[in-house]
């Protein structure tokens, strides 16, 4: 058996620091997504101050002890801590390692938590040969290279379909740039059949709230369009509501509470087969989302306009609330928002494309999901030397 040897995590670094402090408005915890995620830190400025493969341990906030690992240049701010190896460990298997300890636990009870450098430096881990740090770090890392992969493929498709939509029905390049004979002038709410409210109902059986469902909330919505299933949360609700307002393939759900001051409401999300296959359960939203019935035909038509009005920001001006919460008027949009309404025929092309790509969407995220189980299922154990490594290389 190969020795495991404890050491300080400061004594197998070769850079254990945090960044440089700069303008807080500038500043995002969620710049350090939790373990894996993302493909590079957004740039905080023009100058990197950190070029190579390094950890980065969230300092602060709620995404404080999460851990990723990232290779390029960036701009690490005072709220990140700087992980690298050196002789003694490999990079990407201490940010695999950093991940299963629990970092939070470390930045205290105070209302605005951090994670403290000297802290740090002095935790207690246990490395196998440098050899075998290398061989670990590189199954894990196969695992998640094709999970950004299907991520990449996948934005990529809902790029171009969007490209394709515009090019089509906001631009009529098909057309000669005008609009064909037979469509017509009309408000978004034409081609809406219903609007549904949410539900949030209660987290066990109680009462009269006896049916189960799933309850898809906006933070699921960013998971949902790369073709993830999300983390929605098991309710119960009342049996009425249950008929009324559980959702089928072709429904569309709107984030109406929530934004910021630079992100709009009204983040939506597809409601595909794909994706109610994926739960053994009914879905309803959460009442602060609400759920568009398109009528039939329209419903990745509109889909794709309620995205590209997202994009160009138009929903900040249909905002209200001055709470620190924004509410979306939803109502106000669609009886104001003119479109040009093509005709069902002139839609087939559109929507077989689209289907097409909703089915190779949910193919990779099912794919991601199986190799997401994979690693966590295999990455503590790596970590703690419960499998016998010489018989995995």
């Amino acid at each position: 058996m190969e020795e495991w040897k404890e050491y300080q995590l400061g004594d197998v670094c070769s850079r254990l620091s945090s960044g440089k402090n700069i303008s807080a408005s500038k500043i995002s915890g969620s710049d350090v997504y939790p373990v894996f995620g993302g493909n590079g830190l957004r740039g905080y400025t023009d100058n990197s101050n950190f070029t190579g493969e390094c950890a980065i341990i969230g300092r602060q906030g709620a995404f404080c002890g999460n851990v990723r690992f990232f290779s390029g240049e960036a701009y690490m701010t005072e709220h990140a801590v700087v992980v690298c190896g050196n002789e003694k460990a490999n990079t990407r298997y201490l940010s695999y390692l950093l991940s299963t300890m629990n970092l939070g636990r470390l930045s205290g009870q105070s209302a605005q938590p951090g994670l403290a450098v000297g802290t740090l430096a002095k935790q207690l881990i246990k490395l196998p040969p440098l050899p075998t740090q290398q061989k670990i770090a590189a199954i894990l890392s196969s695992l998640d290279d094709k999970i950004e992969l299907n991520n990449k493929i996948n934005t990529n498709l809902e790029q171009q379909a969007q490209a394709l939509f515009k090019t089509w029905f906001v631009d009529f390049e098909p057309f000669g740039g005008k609009m064909p004979e037979g469509w017509k002038v009309g408000k978004l709410g034409d081609i809406v059949e219903e609007t549904l409210n949410g539900d949030w109902g209660k987290d066990e059986p109680m009462g009269t709230n006896t049916e189960f469902v799933y309850c898809i909330r906006g933070a699921d919505i960013p998971d949902v369009k790369v073709g993830n299933k999300g983390k929605m949360p098991k309710r119960y609700i009342l049996p009425k509501n249950f008929e009324s307002k559980h959702l089928v393939d072709g429904d569309l759900v709107i984030e109406i509470s929530g934004g910021s001051p630079t992100q709009s409401t009204g983040r939506i999300a597809y409601i595909s087969q794909a994706l109610l296959s994926r739960y053994e359960g009914k879905m309803v939203c959460t009442n602060f989302c609400k759920a568009l019935k398109p009528k039939q035909d329209y419903q990745m038509f509109m889909y794709y306009y309620w995205q590209y009005l997202y994009e160009r920001n138009v929903f900040f001006s249909y905002e209200n609330g001055t709470t620190g919460i924004k509410n979306l008027d939803i109502n106000g949009i669609l009886e104001n928002e003119e479109i040009a309404i093509p005709t069902i025929e002139s839609l087939s092309d559109f929507n077989n494309f689209c289907n097409s790509v909703f089915l190779t969407i949910f193919s990779n995220g099912a794919q991601s999901e199986q190799l997401t189980n994979i690693r966590d299922s295999i990455l503590p154990k790596l970590m703690n030397d419960e499998i016998e490594t010489e018989k995995l290389f």
